[in-house]
């Protein structure tokens, strides 16, 4: 049997959940958080210079989305998945720039753990996450261009 305190393992290199806790959903899991399923935690927010536009990250949904400001109500349009945990964003003509804290995909190979659901790479002693990323997107067409880590985000600053 293996022990969840917190969503850590106390056995092996893996993230592993409870069989009890599979079908509850992404936010039922032992690590979950407070939030539902029908909560979006909205994150960082830039405006369009044009100011009809505004784009929001919703943090728990992975996602960014785009909202019409010249209607009203405020309309809510496309919502993309950019990378996980997206925090922070930057507006440079039609491109965004989307940091994103709980990094790149997890893989088996990696310490887990879950993240509003999602499995993030994390720290296997304090669990922090350990991949943050970049997203680039094209506003023009609401679609993810790159996904940079770090180390090809320090290589485009040389």
């Amino acid at each position: 049997m293996i022990a969840v305190l917190g969503g850590l393992s106390s056995r092996g290199k893996h993230f592993r959940h409870r069989e009890s806790d599979q079908s509850a959903g992404d936010y039922g899991r032992s690590c979950g958080t407070f939030y539902t399923t029908n909560t979006s935690y909205p994150g960082g927010v830039a405006i369009s210079r044009d100011g009809k536009s505004a784009y929001a990250l919703l943090n728990q949904n992975n996602t960014l989305a785009v909202i019409d400001l010249t209607k009203t109500p405020l309309t809510q349009g496309t919502q993309i998945r950019v990378g996980n945990a997206p925090h922070s964003i930057v507006i440079k003509g039609t491109t965004a720039y989307i940091s994103n804290e709980g990094g790149r995909a997890a893989t088996q190979a990696d310490f887990q753990i879950y993240s509003a659901g999602t499995p993030i790479v994390a720290n296997d002693v304090n669990g922090s996450a350990t991949t943050g990323t970049v997203s680039v997107v094209d506003l023009t067409k609401m679609q993810v261009k790159a996904a940079l880590d770090r180390a090809q985000v320090e290589s485009a600053n040389d």
